[in-house]
């Protein structure tokens, strides 16, 4: 990601995620890599509401303003953390079964890299990756 940022102009955009791929904006224009971060773990629930289905079609929405050899990534917690006093249950971007359901239905290449999870070396947290 460093080499990446030190030979070329990141785009910004401030707004809703739900909005982010037919911003006016962007409109024509592909990404190598769009960062995430936490919040498709927040999709579903209380924050934006979304189902599963609604969420695996945002993803495809990612995808069309992707390059072609372009990538979107975000942050899956641990599963070993549910529930707890927040959540219930896993958020279903950091569920397994989900991951599977993003492969088949949203046509990515799904992969994750591994990282131990702060404060304890027992617990795995993940990015993950989804390709074209």
């Amino acid at each position: 990601m460093k080499g990446i940022l030190e030979s070329s102009k990141p785009t910004l955009i401030v707004g809703s995620v739900l909005e982010l791929a037919t911003n006016k904006r962007l409109i024509g224009e592909k990404f190598d890599l769009i960062n995430l971060s936490n919040i498709p773990n927040y999709l579903t629930g209380r924050s934006f509401g979304l189902t599963e289905a609604g969420v695996i079609a945002l993803f495809r929405k990612f995808k069309k303003i992707c390059s072609s050899n372009g990538a979107i990534f975000f942050y899956s917690y641990d599963n070993s953390i549910y529930p707890n006093s927040r959540s219930s249950i896993i958020p279903p971007a950091s569920s397994r079964a989900f991951l599977k359901k993003l492969k088949e239905y949203g046509s990515f290449n799904v992969s994750q890299k591994k990282f131990p999870g702060l404060g304890s070396e027992s617990k795995c947290d993940r990015v993950t990756i989804l390709k074209k």
